[in-house]
């Protein structure tokens, strides 16, 4: 299975949520597009955020990771900086650490809060 794109709804839209794909997403990001997750599947996971470059203040090139306890609680996370994870075409790329169950108790949304 492949990457799969979210679509990124703005605010105050219905938000679109897909079902949390093994082989991760990818998603258009503005800076200002924060990634949630919905997770009721009765285990936890680690969502990873898959750093492009070294961030222009010259830190090691790191992924960044957050936790997805289980619990029903839809998770935000912030904003992902564009210089350090969005790829050549702007797109920022997520995967979970741990297989995924492969239904619709992990969720995944991504929301501009631009309107």
């Amino acid at each position: 299975m492949a990457e799969v794109e979210l679509t990124v709804t703005k605010f105050g839209e219905t938000v679109q949520w897909v079902q949390a794909n093994a082989d991760g997403h990818a998603y258009t990001n503005d800076g200002l597009t924060i990634l949630m997750v919905d997770n009721t599947s009765g285990g936890a996971f680690t969502v990873q955020h898959n750093e492009q470059r070294q961030c222009d203040f010259g830190h090691a090139t790191v992924n960044d990771t957050d936790p997805c306890p289980d619990g029903g609680i839809t998770r935000v996370f912030r904003a992902q900086n564009i210089v350090r994870f969005n790829d050549s075409a702007g797109k920022t790329h997520i995967e979970f650490t741990t297989a995924v169950p492969g239904d619709a108790t992990l969720r995944v949304a991504v929301v501009s809060y631009t309107s």
